[in-house]
């Protein structure tokens, strides 16, 4: 398998120690694959581009995150663009993955991380090649609750797809998506102990994780984080409340495919925004979390 080892990727843009402007005791975490942007296609055109970008504002605009986990970013510059749609939400850490020799024709899918919280870390990394077909990676934030001064840490993940033509081959997604959640969760273990002390009120990991808690694929990519001490804030969702992938492709029904999991952060249940088809084939997972602290500053 052919990997770009060297990715490291520090963007934290749009002013990493500025100060927040955020005092809200609750903070919405919004989570979305914004279908190939912009563009929804694998070589778009120029107008097709431009619509998208539109279309997407629009949507953000509406959906008014606080914490905003993307995927399928073809364009960080397109990005920063839509995301002046909802003032103060920054750009603080984009992924640079690159693919296959085989896809050299696509374009590659990052994975963005936005937030109007202060960062005070913020990377993308490849998973290390222990199976056959690991692609992309993670991206990270160390985040600053402006009530604590302690630190939300947030992984934004886009898991291996089930497109496959053999039994094998979908045995190998499954393979991989499970390989990824014990490397994100090693990751999570580095981190806890690399910035303890500075102090850490919670975790988030959200994203495309192209699988479910619904006995429909035979990966355990839930059951990991669960195991783990992550919330799943599906729990108790019915499944035609959650349809975040619209299913546009025969061979796959709308399903829940996006998710956020939390851990220190409360137990709150997500709801899912319906998106136009104009702008993704996936609709966004949103979950209000509220602030360690935030009541102790009641009065402030």
């Amino acid at each position: 398998m052919k990997t770009t080892r060297w990715i490291v990727v520090l963007a934290l843009l749009g002013g990493m120690f500025a100060v927040t402007s955020l005092h809200a005791a609750k903070v919405k975490v919004v989570a979305l694959n914004i279908e190939w942007f912009p563009g929804q296609k694998w070589t778009p055109e120029p107008e097709d581009m431009e619509r998208h970008m539109g279309e997407t504002a629009e949507t953000l605009r509406a959906l008014a995150p606080e914490i905003l986990v993307a995927t399928e970013i073809c364009d960080a510059d397109a990005f920063r663009t839509v995301l002046r749609a909802v003032p103060g939400l920054n750009l603080r850490v984009i992924s640079n993955f690159t693919g296959s020799e085989e896809d050299s024709e696509r374009r590659n899918q990052q994975i963005a991380l936005a937030t109007m919280l202060p960062t005070i870390a913020g990377w993308a990394e490849p998973w290390k090649a222990t199976v056959d077909g690991l692609r992309r990676g993670f991206s990270f934030a160390a985040i600053e609750n402006p009530f604590t001064g302690r630190l939300i840490m947030l992984y934004g993940l886009h898991l291996k797809s089930n497109l496959s033509n053999t039994p094998e081959e979908e045995q190998m997604n499954y393979d991989i998506r499970d390989e990824s959640v014990r490397q994100l969760l090693v990751h999570a273990d580095q981190m806890a102990e690399q910035f303890a002390a500075r102090g850490i009120d919670g975790w988030i990991i959200a994203g495309d994780i192209n699988t479910n808690h619904d006995g429909k694929f035979g990966d355990r990519v839930v059951e990991m984080f669960v195991e783990a001490g992550y919330w799943n804030t599906w729990e108790g969702v019915p499944p035609e409340e959650r349809q975040t992938w619209k299913g546009r492709h025969e061979r796959f029904e709308p399903s829940t495919l996006d998710y956020i999991f939390l851990k220190g952060l409360g137990q709150p249940q997500a709801s899912m925004i319906w998106v136009d088809e104009t702008v993704s084939d996936h609709n966004a997972v949103v979950v209000e979390i509220e602030l360690p602290g935030a009541f102790d500053h009641a009065d402030d």
